[in-house]
C-alpha cells in the first residue's frame, strides 16, 4: 500500500519550574519535543553564557545546521548580557540573537560555560564580574585547586553554608597555617580587604578560621599590614579590615585553621 508520512509538529516551548524550586525562580528552560536545549560558551563571541538574560518577548526560531556537531537542530532567541560595574550595579547590554544547542551534545568542543535555566530578569542573573583589583589578579595558594578563581567571582552570598555558588576550602587540612595570594597585574596602592568565610556546621568539616592576617609583598619579603582596628571572625557576614595604605605587587591572606576543623572562603575583596 501507499506509505503515509506522518509529520508531528514540535513547537519550541519555554518551560517554567515549580514555584518551590527557588534556584529556578524567574528562569526558563527551552524545549522542543522531547529535547532540552542549552546555551554553550562556544556559540557566543565572548565565551560567556552564565550572564545571559533572555528577552521574554523574543520570538524563537529553529534551523538545522549541518556543519555543527555532526548536524543538529538549533533554537535561536534574543538575550542580553549582564555585567557588574565597579559600583556593583548590574548593567544589561543590548539584546542580540543567540543560538541554543541540544543539551545532550554539549561539551564536545572543549571546556566552555553552559547553562540550561536561563534568567529573564537581571536580579537572578550571574553578571560577569567588575574588573576590580582582585578580579584582575592571579590567584595562588598553599593548597592549589582548580576552582581558586571563585574567590573573586563576585557572586552574591546568602550565608556561610551557601552551596548554590562556588567556594574554596582547605578541607581536610586542619590545625595548620594556610594562605591565598593575589598577584596584581601591576603594583597597586591598597588599604583594605574583606572576606566571607565558608562554614558548613553542624555536619560539615569547615568552620570560621582560628585567625587570619593580611601580608603584602614589600619587595624584600612578606610583611604584615598595619591594621586600623582588630581582625574579626564572623559567620554569615563579611569580615572587613582597613590598614595603612601600601603600594605592592601582591597581597597574601594568611589563615590559621582551628585544631578540630578546616576552613574555606567564598570571596576575598581588595581596595
Amino acid at each position: 500500500g501507499d506509505v503515509v508520512e506522518l509529520i508531528i509538529p514540535m513547537p519550541v516551548r519555554k518551560i517554567v519550574a515549580h514555584d518551590a524550586v527557588e534556584e529556578d525562580k524567574d528562569k526558563v528552560a527551552i524545549q522542543r519535543g522531547p529535547i532540552i536545549f542549552c546555551a554553550e560558551g562556544k556559540d557566543v563571541e565572548d565565551g560567556h553564557v552564565m550572564n545571559l538574560i533572555l528577552d521574554p518577548e523574543s520570538k524563537m526560531g529553529t534551523r538545522f545546521e549541518d556543519d555543527l556537531l555532526n548536524g543538529v537542530q538549533v533554537v535561536t532567541i534574543k538575550a542580553g548580557s549582564a555585567k557588574q560595574n565597579l559600583e556593583k550595579e548590574i548593567i544589561v547590554e543590548e539584546h542580540r540573537e543567540i543560538k541554543l544547542i541540544p543539551y545532550h551534545v554539549w561539551a564536545n568542543r572543549g571546556p566552555a560555560e553552559m547553562i540550561v535555566w536561563l534568567p529573564v530578569t537581571k536580579e537572578v542573573s550571574h553578571p560577569t564580574p567588575a574588573h576590580t583589583i582582585a578580579y584582575r589578579s592571579t590567584v595562588t595558594g598553599s593548597h592549589p585547586k582548580a576552582n581558586m578563581n571563585c574567590i573573586k567571582d563576585q557572586m552574591s552570598i546568602k550565608h556561610s553554608n551557601d552551596h548554590s555558588i562556588p567556594y574554596y576550602h582547605w578541607w581536610p587540612r586542619k590545625d595548620q597555617m594556610e594562605w591565598l595570594q593575589y598577584t596584581f597585574e601591576k603594583p597597586e596602592t591598597v588599604s583594605g580587604v574583606k572576606v566571607y568565610w565558608f562554614d558548613d556546621r553542624p555536619n560539615g568539616g569547615c568552620r570560621i578560621p582560628a585567625s587570619w592576617e593580611v601580608f603584602y609583598d614589600s619587595g624584600n619579603g612578606w610583611k604584615p599590614v598595619q591594621v586600623n582596628g582588630e581582625y574579626t571572625f564572623t559567620k554569615d557576614d563579611w569580615d572587613e579590615i582597613e590598614f595603612e595604605a601600601v603600594t605592592t605587587g601582591a597581597l597574601r591572606l594568611q589563615v590559621k585553621l582551628s585544631k578540630e576543623f578546616s576552613s574555606g572562603i567564598y570571596e576575598w575583596e581588595v581596595w
